[in-house]
C-alpha cells in the first residue's frame, strides 16, 4: 500500500513539475518579447527626451521622412525607424520592387484606400460564338461574384477572349477564385513563394469553364495579378492559350499592407507570384505571342479563334 502511495505521489509530483516548467517557458518567451519591444520603446524615449540636440534629431527626421513628416507628432520617430530600415533593404532590391517597400503619407494612404474600395468593371458578352470577358481588376469579393452572374454563358462556351488590358491587378485571393473557374476542385491554381513559406491556392469548386481555345489581351498597363493569371494559365494549358497585345508591366510580387494608428500606411513585399509549379514569371514582364496595338488586338483575337 505504501509503495502504491509513493508511486501515485510520484506521478502527481511529476505532473506538477512539468506544469511549472511549461509556465516558466511561457514566462521566458513573454519576457523576451517584452524586452525586444521595450528596447525600441526605450530608444524612442531616450532620444526624443534626452538627446543633447533635439533640433538635430528633428532635422534628421524631417530630411529622411520628407512629406511623411508630421509637424510636432511624437509618432515621427517610429516612421523614421521604419524608413531607415526600408531604405537600407531597398539598396538590395530592383527599383520596381523597392517602390513597394515604403511608408505612405496620410494623403497617399487615403488615396490608396479609396482606390482599393472602388470596384472595377467586369463584363461578359458573346460575339459570334465567342465568349468575351473584360476584367478591369481583381477586386476582393467583387470580380468572381460578378463573373458568376454569367455562369450559364461561361459554361456553354468553348472559345474565350479575356481582356486584361489596363488591368493593374488586385487581390490574390480574388484572382485564385477566378482561376478556379478553369480548374478541377482541389487542383493548385497558383502559388505564393517566399523564403519562409509557400502558399498553395487550390480550386475550392468544380470546374465551371472548359475551353478549346482562349486568348488573353494585354498591354503595358497589365500588371500584378493580371499578369499572374496569364502566366498561370499559359503554364498549365499550353497551346490552348494565346496572348495578344504588347509586353506587360512586370510586377511579379505581392505585398502586405498595414495601417498605423497615426493614419500612415506601411507596405512591404511579402512573396513572389508563381504558377502551380512554384515558378515566378519575369520581373521584366510577359511577352505576347502576337504583338498588336490596342486598336488591333481584339479583331486579331477574333480572327485567331475563328481559324
Amino acid at each position: 500500500m505504501n509503495a502504491d502511495k509513493v508511486k501515485k505521489q510520484g506521478k502527481k509530483g511529476d505532473g506538477i513539475y512539468i506544469f511549472i516548467i511549461v509556465i516558466l517557458v511561457i514566462f521566458n518567451i513573454l519576457m523576451i518579447k517584452h524586452i525586444q519591444s521595450d528596447k525600441l520603446a526605450g530608444l524612442k524615449e531616450y532620444l526624443t527626451e534626452y538627446y543633447y540636440s533635439q533640433e538635430n534629431l528633428d532635422g534628421a527626421m524631417r530630411k529622411k521622412l520628407g512629406d511623411i513628416y508630421d509637424e510636432g507628432s511624437y509618432g515621427n520617430f517610429e516612421n523614421y525607424v521604419y524608413k531607415l530600415v526600408l531604405d537600407d533593404i531597398n539598396q538590395y532590391e530592383p527599383e520596381r520592387l523597392a517602390e513597394y517597400n515604403r511608408i505612405f503619407s496620410k494623403a497617399e494612404s487615403e488615396r490608396v484606400e479609396n482606390l482599393f474600395a472602388k470596384a472595377g468593371e467586369t463584363t461578359v458578352t458573346a460575339e459570334g460564338g465567342i465568349c468575351c470577358i473584360k476584367l478591369s481588376d481583381f477586386t476582393l469579393k467583387e470580380t468572381y461574384s460578378s463573373l458568376m452572374q454569367y455562369s450559364d454563358l461561361l459554361k456553354s462556351s468553348d472559345k474565350f477572349i479575356i481582356d486584361l488590358r489596363d488591368n493593374s491587378g488586385g487581390s490574390i485571393d480574388e484572382l485564385s477564385k477566378v482561376l478556379s473557374l478553369f480548374y478541377n476542385k482541389g487542383e493548385v491554381v497558383m502559388t505564393e513563394v517566399s523564403d519562409k513559406e509557400t502558399i498553395e491556392h487550390k480550386s475550392k469548386n468544380d470546374k465551371t469553364i472548359g475551353f478549346d481555345k482562349l486568348v488573353f489581351l494585354c498591354n503595358e498597363n497589365t500588371a500584378s495579378s493580371a499578369e499572374a493569371m496569364i502566366f498561370c494559365m499559359q503554364s498549365d494549358f499550353g497551346n490552348k492559350v494565346s496572348v495578344v497585345g504588347t509586353k506587360t508591366y512586370g510586377k511579379n510580387f505581392t505585398y502586405a499592407f498595414r495601417k498605423f494608428s497615426d493614419g500612415h500606411d506601411f507596405i512591404f513585399v511579402s512573396s513572389l507570384m508563381c504558377n502551380s509549379r512554384k515558378e515566378p514569371f519575369s520581373a521584366d514582364g510577359l511577352m505576347p505571342d502576337f504583338e498588336k496595338t490596342d486598336d488591333e488586338s481584339f479583331d486579331f483575337a477574333l480572327e485567331l479563334l475563328n481559324k
